[in-house]
């Protein structure tokens, strides 16, 4: 089993927008983080997406992540969520139903705002 870590900067990302903090002008590349997200792959190859932060494609083309087998979300918030209709590409190719999972509350949520069919 494989936990990758796609991002693991604060709601807003490192650097934040109109920040002047010495992080947020800092020119070492470890102080430029994404929102956070991660990706379980087991053993089998299949992959758990954690959340779907804003920059999802950019963090799944990183990690060299062209598949996605299910998506856990831990909540809500658009830190969290808005980077869901990334996922269209995955599945329109593999044209499967994506399994998501998560508190009630936080689905039932998704599945009002999103345009994804499978949500």
């Amino acid at each position: 089993m494989r936990l990758t870590f796609l991002g693991t900067g604060t709601s807003f990302g490192v650097p934040q927008l109109g920040c002047g903090c010495a992080v947020c002008r800092s020119r070492d590349p470890r102080d430029e983080r994404t929102r956070v997200g991660a990706a379980v792959e087991t053993d089998g190859g299949a992959v758990l997406l954690i959340d779907t932060p804003p920059e999802l494609r950019l963090q799944l083309i990183r990690a060299h992540i062209d598949r996605v087998d299910a998506v856990l979300f831990t909540h809500g918030h658009a830190d969290h969520t808005h980077g869901i209709d990334d996922l269209r590409a995955i599945t329109a190719q593999r044209d499967v139903h994506l399994p998501m999972y998560g508190a009630a509350d936080t689905l039932e949520d998704l599945a009002r705002r999103s345009s994804m069919p499978w949500v």
